[in-house]
């Protein structure tokens, strides 16, 4: 099997334990690893985060996202063609989804300006390993944004069935200095 099908099958096995996932423990789950992130020093003192906005089979660091925005500059992913550039997140009556995949976008707030330092990156993934290594959902977005970041301190967002022993990577392929799951 090369590296593609290897991904595929990954990304196939994951998905169909996100879909054993019910509702209430998706959020008790997601609260506690938003508790998690809330508790590294990283987060600690940061000021600029890069965060998202979940999607219903990811990590729902959402709550936590509206409250961190009170007291930090939050930057949400915005999709603008095969890219991403990042808009501070204000409120979420300021969110838009309809641009193609049903993700969260601000819509008003301020572009992250270049070469601002961003302190903290939180990153959702397919799969991780607990060395760091990602999976994502194959379109490279967050490769390409976290290679941009690259001293930015990267922190993988997954639920704890989503840690893997081991997982194919090719050279584009981006790791993250820890991954939070609970």
């Amino acid at each position: 099997m090369d590296i593609a099908e290897q991904k595929k099958e990954i990304r196939r096995q994951i998905k169909a334990q996100k879909a054993e996932l019910d509702a209430q423990r998706k959020q008790a789950m997601s609260r506690q690893i938003a508790e998690a992130v809330e508790q590294m020093p990283e987060f600690a003192g940061a000021q600029t985060i890069i965060a998202y906005w979940a999607l219903p089979d990811e990590v729902d660091l959402n709550d936590a996202i509206v409250r961190w925005a009170s007291s930090r500059a939050v930057y949400l992913p915005v999709m603008v063609g095969r890219n991403l550039e990042f808009r501070q997140f204000t409120e979420v009556a300021g969110l838009n989804s309809d641009n193609g995949f049903g993700i969260g976008e601000p819509t008003a707030g301020r572009l992250l300006p270049p070469g601002c330092h961003v302190d903290l990156m939180l990153v959702p993934g397919i799969a991780f390993t607990a060395g760091g290594a990602r999976l994502g959902r194959g379109r490279g977005f967050y490769d390409r944004i976290m290679q941009r970041f690259a001293s930015t301190f990267k922190c993988g967002i997954a639920f704890p069935f989503q840690i893997v022993g081991s997982l194919p990577c090719e050279p584009h392929d981006m790791t993250v200095d820890r991954v939070v799951c609970q």
